[in-house]
């Protein structure tokens, strides 16, 4: 017997949430950065408005854009990056 899968892996955008469990192809601002130095060295921090373009599976990478910049941040990272839909 066949399920159809849920969209409950994604969660609401109108609320925050991790970078890593939003859906792509939105805009997002960011709300809460982990103290990171390569994220710090990238100007990535609170309140930066990221495009989240692409996220690779089975805990690959997310792939956002920003200043027509691409930058791949891995789970680890993007689970603890909080953001709310723009």
């Amino acid at each position: 017997m066949l399920f159809r899968k849920e969209a409950q892996d994604c969660a609401d955008p109108a609320k925050e949430t991790s970078l890593y469990d939003v859906v792509c192809n939105a805009n997002y601002k960011l709300v809460s950065v982990p103290a990171n130095a390569l994220l710090s060295s990238m100007g990535i921090d609170d309140s930066f408005p990221v495009y989240k373009k692409y996220q690779y599976r089975f805990g690959g990478p997310v792939i956002i854009m920003s200043d027509h910049s691409e930058i791949a941040i891995g789970k680890d990272i993007a689970v603890q990056i909080q953001v709310s839909e723009v």
